[in-house]
Order: structure tokens, then C-alpha cells, then sequence
């Protein structure tokens, strides 16, 4: 039967949450420690409590454990951390163990059946972490520059280690390397990269999956049985362990969240419909070929019976998923206080430029900086997310919303107290020039929708189709070669005849339209390549938003 320790890493003296959390976690095959950083604290009030690391800077200095975290943590002074420390008793001090978990104090462990589980789940693993990113994939990554190939060759890989579990092979990799070249690597580049040069197992567990930077963790945004980072204060990691023992038996029920669409689109009829549509919609992972182009709305993150910022973590690591596979990411209706969140992720792990527009101002914006948003609808924003900048010529941002007046004056005399959707004035799109040719990104009015009054429904559908064949034109007047987005029409419509009679064609058939809906009602997301058809369009299956998201292949156009 194999042999686990788990080894919290701490600064000064630990919490008694954590010390008493330790205790409930031990076990005849599981031993815990914590490993505090500060070797002069005092811990003999403790120490007949659990079992207390503390190393001497010095003993830990002379056997080359030294350098495993950055200077900036134990604040430029050269000296052994925790994490040396740590390191240190297990490769050298006890070696006794078949694995090693390492915990910084402010990875939140949901409950202590999350390391049995992941040891029954993952038995001859040599590296448990959050990821395995290769160098080639984030040359940017900004903390590459602490390490070269004087001491240790390419190809690097890195990954955040706050919370991982390291097998006996890899401690010994740790020690031969210590004792060779009398210090370590950084810790995030160099376990994943020991695994690679030496052909040793490495795994991504789902559990390791909440592990971020920066993040504000609520208990109701946390499931029983992960593991998240980061949460600093011990307190809320006993409560929210507390809230978690109590829900985790309980079905989770059916259940949808008030939201703007509750009074229009999606009615109390039709809830039960919505709900089977997002269960039937569960996340599958499609093999793909290369060069897709993934247009997404997001939706606010809102699905109905999902935590909005559990969707938006599921949405970023949705294009993590695809990475390899895309060129080009479109996602509509981001919200404001979300767009940050979203950037520092996807450049915490990739190389991603994105565009957005300054629509306060209402102004046409030059390619200046990698930072504009794109105005969408009242309080969100399109984001562009380019993974390539070789593929990318020039950006153009216009405003297409501006109705004539006779437009105008049917608008305004159909927006009365009945219809709760007003139409956004201030819409703008992005024309980009690559080398698949110039794409527009779009995100067509939804229009008005007319509640009570169902006489006023066919004229009001006439002046939302003009409305939008309005947005078309000024989309034409660039002459894009494609058109992709949320057009809020289907390819019944008018509106697609229209595209199709200035040589725009859509790239999913009519047939395929009404069998493969885009949203639980109908198939509202497109794409239109003129004078071409190249049919290789697709749906993935998620349900992070009312939308699915859409993928286009793309072909170089010179």
C-alpha cells in the first residue's frame, strides 16, 4: 500500500483552522505536515499537535535546496523558502514516500476526501498539477526570463504549482539536480519540466482545475470535491468546508435565475424546454483540424441554471481547450467587470492579443495598442482574441447603427411600456484584413419584442428585419469576404435572402439551421463567406451560455 504525505507550505506560524484541518486529514497511510518558512518562530505550543517543519536557511543552503520560488516572494534576499524547505526534508530528511502533496496555505481543499480520491483516482502519476504548458506555446510568458539553457535545456514546460502532488521519481530527479548543480529552479518551470526531459507521467486533474492568479472565490461559485486558489483567510476555509459537507449529498435542482430574458424571449412555458436544452448540451470535447475561427456569445454568462462566474471560468478554459485549433476568437456580450478577468487568464497561459474599442466616447479608434473593446449591447462588449499577431494586417472599428429617419419614427412609436428591449444606438463592428481575407464580426440587433400586444408582432417583426438589413448595409459598404456572428435572424429570414442576393452565402444549410439550433429556440449564429461555400462549420457542445458557441474553417485567401 502506497505511502502519502501531504505538506502545507506556510510563512509564519499557521492558523489553528489549518492546524485542525491537518489533524482530520491523517490517517495510518497519509501523514500531514506544515512546513513554515520562518525558522525562528517558536512552535512547541504546536509541535505535540502535528508534525512541524523548520530547517535552518543554512542546512537547506549547503545541500543546493535553494531558488525554487521567485526572489520577489521572500523578498530578494537569497535564502531557502518554504518551498526549499519542504523540498529538503523530502528528498533528503524522509524519503520514505510514494507521493508528496504540496499545498501553499491559500489553496482552499474543499474536503478531505479530495486527496483519497485523487490518490484512488491517479495512483502512478509522477506530477498532479494545473496544467503543462510548453514554451513554444507562451513565449511571453513573463517568467521565462528566470531561466536558461545553461541550466537546463529545452524544451521547458511551466505550470502553477501552489497546489501538486510529486512521486518518489521526481523527488529523486529534484535531488540529483540539487546536489549537481548545488541549487533549484524555479518550481514552475522546473517540475514540469524534469517530467518532460526525463519521460516520467504528468496528469491535469479536473480537481487542480480552479487553481488561478487571481480570483475572488465565493462558496457559492465552489462544488464539494475541487480544489481552488486562491483563499487567503483559514477562517473562511473551515466555513466554507462547513457549507459544502452540508450541500454535498443534496440534488441539485431546477432552477433558473431572474434575468432580463425572463420577460421576453424566454417565457414560463418554455423554462422546462430551456433546461433540457442546456442538459442536452453538456461540454464534449470535438477533434478539430486546425485553423477554426470560434464566434461566441457568451451571453452575459448567463444560462439560467449556472453561477455566472462559474461559466465564465468554463468559457476560458473552453479556449484553452481549442487552443491549438484557432485562430481567431469572437466572443459577444462580455460583460464590463468581466473583460479583465478574462484577459489575465488567457495571457496568464497564452500569447493572446486582444481588441477592444473606447465606445464611451463613440469614436473611431486606430490600431494603436493591443487594449480596445468593441461596443456591443448596453453594458457589454465584444472582445477579439487573436492568437497569432502574424495573421493579423489592420483593424477597423465603425459604428453601424444609425437608423434613417423614417426607421426612426416606426421605432419610436412601437417602444412603448409593452416592449422591454431597447435598441442599442451605439453598435459598432470590427472589420479585421488577414490573411484568410477581411473578416467582419458581427452582432446584428435583436430588435423589439412586443410582450403583451400580439397584433403588434408582425409589424414589429417587419421593422426589426429592416433594422437589421440596415446593419447589413453599412457591414457591405467594406466589402468583407466574411461575415460572422450573431445575426439574430435565421436563414429563413429575410435578411439571410438578402446576404445571399448580394453573393454572401451562408456556410450551414437551411437543412442543417433547423436541425442544429445555436440557442434553445433557433440557429441565430453564422457565417457568410462571399461568393464561396465551404462548408465546414460546426457547433460545440457546451452549455456555459444560451448560445452554443460556432466554429468556421478558414482558408488562406491569397
Amino acid at each position: 500500500m502506497s505511502k502519502t504525505a501531504i505538506v502545507f507550505l506556510t510563512r509564519a506560524m499557521p492558523d489553528i483552522n489549518l492546524i485542525n484541518f491537518c489533524k482530520e486529514l491523517e490517517t495510518d497511510i497519509l501523514y500531514t505536515y506544515i512546513c513554515i518558512d520562518d525558522f525562528t518562530i517558536d512552535t512547541s505550543s504546536i509541535n505535540n499537535k502535528l508534525k512541524i517543519l523548520q530547517y535552518h536557511d543554512e542546512e537547506c543552503k549547503n545541500k543546493g535546496f535553494i531558488n525554487s520560488v521567485l526572489p520577489r516572494v521572500i523578498k530578494y534576499v537569497w535564502r531557502p523558502s518554504a518551498w526549499d524547505k519542504a523540498l529538503y526534508h523530502f528528498c533528503v530528511k524522509d524519503t520514505s514516500f510514494d507521493n508528496v502533496y504540496f499545498f501553499e496555505d491559500d489553496v482552499f481543499i474543499s474536503s478531505k476526501e479530495v486527496i483519497y480520491n485523487l490518490d484512488k483516482k491517479y495512483k502512478n502519476i509522477d506530477l498532479l498539477c494545473k496544467s503543462n504548458i510548453n514554451y513554444n506555446d507562451d513565449k511571453n510568458w513573463f517568467n521565462w526570463r528566470h531561466i536558461d539553457e545553461t541550466q537546463i535545456q529545452k524544451p521547458w514546460f511551466w505550470s502553477m504549482m501552489c497546489a501538486c502532488r510529486l512521486s518518489k521519481k521526481l523527488l529523486e530527479l529534484i535531488l540529483e539536480y540539487a546536489t549537481k548543480h548545488n541549487k533549484l529552479l524555479f518550481h514552475e518551470i522546473f517540475f514540469t519540466t524534469l517530467v518532460a526531459h526525463n519521460n516520467l507521467t504528468i496528469l491535469n486533474p479536473i480537481e487542480f482545475q480552479n487553481i488561478y492568479a487571481i480570483y475572488n472565490w465565493k462558496s457559492k461559485y465552489i462544488e464539494y470535491g475541487l480544489l481552488y486558489h486562491p483563499i487567503k483567510d483559514q477562517q473562511t476555509h473551515t466555513r466554507y468546508r462547513k457549507i459544502l459537507e452540508k450541500r454535498k449529498d443534496k440534488k441539485i435542482l431546477m432552477s433558473f435565475k431572474i434575468s432580463m430574458y425572463d420577460n421576453t424571449i424566454i417565457t414560463e412555458n418554455n423554462k422546462f424546454k430551456l433546461f433540457l436544452y442546456f442538459l442536452k448540451n453538456q461540454f464534449v470535447i470535438k477533434k478539430l483540424k486546425k485553423n477554426y475561427f470560434m464566434s461566441y456569445n457568451v451571453n452575459r454568462f448567463d444560462n439560467f441554471i449556472t453561477d455566472v462566474d462559474k461559466n465564465l471560468f468554463n468559457v476560458i478554459n473552453l479556449i484553452k481547450q481549442y487552443k491549438n485549433n484557432l485562430k481567431f476568437v469572437l466572443l459577444i456580450e462580455c460583460p464590463f467587470d468581466k473583460i479583465n478577468i478574462i484577459i489575465e487568464n488567457l495571457n496568464l497561459f497564452y500569447n493572446f492579443n486582444y481588441y477592444v474599442d473606447n465606445s464611451e466616447n463613440n469614436t473611431k479608434l486606430l490600431l494603436l495598442s493591443n487594449n480596445k473593446y468593441i461596443n456591443d449591447t448596453n453594458n457589454t462588449k465584444k472582445i477579439s482574441i487573436f492568437l497569432s499577431k502574424d495573421e493579423l494586417f489592420e483593424i477597423i472599428i465603425n459604428v453601424i447603427t444609425n437608423l434613417d429617419p423614417v426607421l426612426q419614427k416606426k421605432y419610436s412609436k412601437y417602444y412603448t411600456s409593452n416592449n422591454n428591449y431597447n435598441i442599442n444606438f451605439n453598435k459598432h463592428i470590427i472589420i479585421l484584413y488577414t490573411i484568410y481575407g477581411s473578416i467582419a464580426r458581427v452582432h446584428l440587433e435583436y430588435g423589439l419584442y412586443s410582450k403583451y400586444n400580439n397584433e403588434e408582432i408582425e409589424i414589429i417583426n417587419k421593422i426589426n428585419t429592416q433594422i437589421r438589413i440596415k446593419m447589413l448595409d453599412k457591414i457591405l459598404v467594406h466589402q468583407p469576404d466574411i461575415i460572422i456572428g450573431d445575426f439574430n435572424f435565421t436563414l429563413n429570414d429575410e435578411e439571410a435572402q438578402y446576404l445571399q442576393s448580394k453573393n454572401y452565402f451562408s456556410q450551414n444549410s437551411i437543412k442543417q439551421n433547423t436541425k442544429s439550433k445555436s440557442t434553445p429556440i433557433n440557429r441565430t449564429d453564422h457565417c457568410f463567406i462571399k461568393n464561396k461555400f465551404i462548408g465546414k462549420n460546426t457547433l460545440l457542445k457546451c452549455n456555459y451560455s444560451i448560445h452554443l458557441p460556432m466554429l468556421q474553417s478558414l482558408l488562406i485567401s491569397y
